[in-house]
């Protein structure tokens, strides 16, 4: 790889880590909501398959997220 092929590729880096430092305030909700998204859809499916449906399921994965996030706080 050339000189200036590296030097465009680290304007790229550069500007994207800017870009998204300017960015975070807005981008976190939603980094946070697919994090919730990911780590709570596995739960959802087993209690499916314990035969609860999809929106009580997801109640009681957030209301169980909700309770130990406030006791770690606390």
């Amino acid at each position: 790889m050339s000189d200036i092929h590296r030097l465009w590729l680290l304007l790229l880096f550069a500007l994207v880590g800017w870009l998204t430092y300017l960015l975070s305030p807005i981008l976190m909700p939603f980094v946070a909501s697919a994090l919730l998204a990911y780590l709570g859809d596995p739960l959802v499916d087993r209690l499916e398959r314990h035969r609860l449906k999809r929106t009580p399921a997801v109640a009681v994965v957030f209301t169980v997220l909700f309770l130990v996030l406030m006791l770690l706080l606390l």
